[in-house]
């Protein structure tokens, strides 16, 4: 008969079991599927934007934030899809270590790209809403100078805001953690991450006013002065032809829905970074309601990365048009292309009724002989 030890034992066996698989099915499988078909879909929609004409400075921005998502879905892979599949399925220890280590090693880049995302969609915001509000009619190609000045303080600012995260752990060995355990070993915090000053100056004080608090206030206020900006633009018809204005309309609709999609996304991210700060190690652990809010929260930053190209899509009538002209080129170039090869074949075959004639004028020739 088992004790009451056996059996709490059993259960918290079962209970790891289950979280393992939790795991798997949301970080590996959820958010990898989002990754790649973000990737896919971010590296669609800069190739597509470089043959946008239309809005430089904004246009710019896109993408230079495609560019910034792709690194941050990439970075994602490591980081969040690895670590359960090794943990689910019999690995060495080299393989925990290995994973262990690219995961320290990949964390500081992930969050300047994050970083970056975030304030690069700030900055398209604010670009947007000072391009439709200016009374300048090619705002938009006076600012392409400044406007890449300005990405490259955001990419600086997020290099240098992220310089600690490259000192904030370090790998611990599994032969040195347990080696006989199936879970892939944590990342140890080094004397600086483990810094009471560090967590609570770094971790807390600069962190959620400049990645959430700070640009998630923006955004919100900037958006509602977007949406307000352009019914009032609609209203009084301003003196551009019909096609710019609705050309005008459709970058700010993109715009407008991109901020919507991100305050979605970022906003369940804030309120883990404040459960986490309320919270005991013991209430983050497996079964608890923040380790499941916590994987959440994750896919709904990578799907914020994610989602950019079925937004210019669904509302960017230019990118659509752009997308779909580039897919029947392409298929155009194929089939001219295979036509090409057909009359090359054709030209090159060998004529059968110039032999036939020839075989005839012999037999005469033979005949006459």
């Amino acid at each position: 008969m088992l004790s009451a030890e056996d059996n709490r034992t059993s259960a918290t066996l079962a209970m790891d079991d289950r979280c393992r698989l939790f795991d798997l099915v949301v970080l590996t499988v959820a958010i990898g599927s989002l990754c790649l078909v973000g990737l896919a879909g971010n590296i669609t929609s800069l190739f597509v934007l470089r043959r946008h004409n239309a809005e430089t400075g904004t246009v710019f921005l896109l993408e230079c934030l495609a560019v910034s998502d792709a690194l941050l879905l990439l970075c994602s892979l490591v980081v969040y899809s690895l670590a359960p599949i090794l943990a689910y399925s019999s690995v060495s220890t080299a393989s925990s270590d290995a994973c262990t280590s690219a995961r320290v090693y990949v964390w500081p880049f992930a969050m300047i790209a994050h970083t970056t995302t975030v304030w690069l969609t700030v900055l398209v915001t604010v670009t947007r809403y000072r391009t439709i509000c200016s009374k300048t009619v090619n705002v938009a190609a006076l600012q392409v100078g400044r406007t890449r000045m300005h990405v490259v303080c955001v990419v600086i600012f997020a290099v240098l805001y992220n310089l600690p995260r490259f000192f904030e752990h370090q790998p611990i060995a599994a032969s040195a953690s347990n080696a006989t355990s199936p879970e892939v070993p944590p990342a140890k915090p080094s004397k600086v991450g483990d810094s009471r000053v560090y967590q609570i100056v770094y971790s807390n004080i600069l962190y959620y006013p400049v990645m959430y608090v700070v640009p998630l206030l923006l955004l919100a206020f900037l958006n509602y002065k977007l949406v307000n900006a352009v019914r009032i633009i609609r209203q009084r018809k301003r003196l551009l032809t019909s096609c710019q204005r609705q050309g005008s309309d459709h970058i700010t609709g993109c715009v407008i829905m991109i901020v919507f999609v991100f305050i979605c996304c970022q906003t369940p991210a804030l309120v883990n970074q404040i459960f986490w700060a309320v919270t005991t190690p013991e209430e983050r652990g497996c079964g608890r309601f923040h380790y499941y809010y916590t994987r959440i929260s994750d896919v709904l930053v990578v799907l914020n990365s994610s989602g950019n190209f079925l937004i210019y899509c669904l509302f960017g009538k230019t990118f659509r048009k752009i997308f779909l002209d580039t897919i029947c080129l392409g298929s155009r170039e194929r089939k001219l292309a295979g036509d090409g090869q057909h009359e090359t074949v054709a030209m090159r075959r060998p004529s059968t009724n110039g032999l036939t004639q020839q075989k005839v004028t012999s037999a005469r020739l033979l005949s006459v002989l």
